[in-house]
């Protein structure tokens, strides 16, 4: 899986980056057919609180997954981002299961 990341507003360090291609990565080992991961880093200028911004969008065949998720930084929230991506692709999985 091909995980691309773009940060606006900012650059985003490399640490940060390797954290989220480490932890998007694990996606392979519960389903295979994932294309690529688009992740979006974003500064949000207006929210005091929970201005570091994360979306993320995982391509699978016929469909989108997609989780956005906001914390005081940007390592807070890839763990709750990465929860909710892994929820949802494991009911898509059963989904595609149940179809066959």
């Amino acid at each position: 899986m091909q995980v691309q990341v773009q940060s606006t507003r900012f650059t985003a360090d490399e640490e940060l980056i390797a954290l989220l291609e480490k932890k998007l990565s694990k996606f392979n080992k519960l389903f295979d057919r994932i294309g690529k991961c688009s992740v979006v880093l974003k500064l949000e200028k207006n929210a005091p609180k929970n201005r570091c911004v994360i979306e993320a969008r995982l391509a699978v065949p016929g469909n989108d997954l997609y989780a956005r998720e906001a914390a005081e930084t940007f390592e807070k929230a890839v763990d709750p981002l990465v929860n909710e991506l892994k929820q949802q692709l494991l009911k898509y999985k059963q989904k595609m299961l149940e179809r066959r």
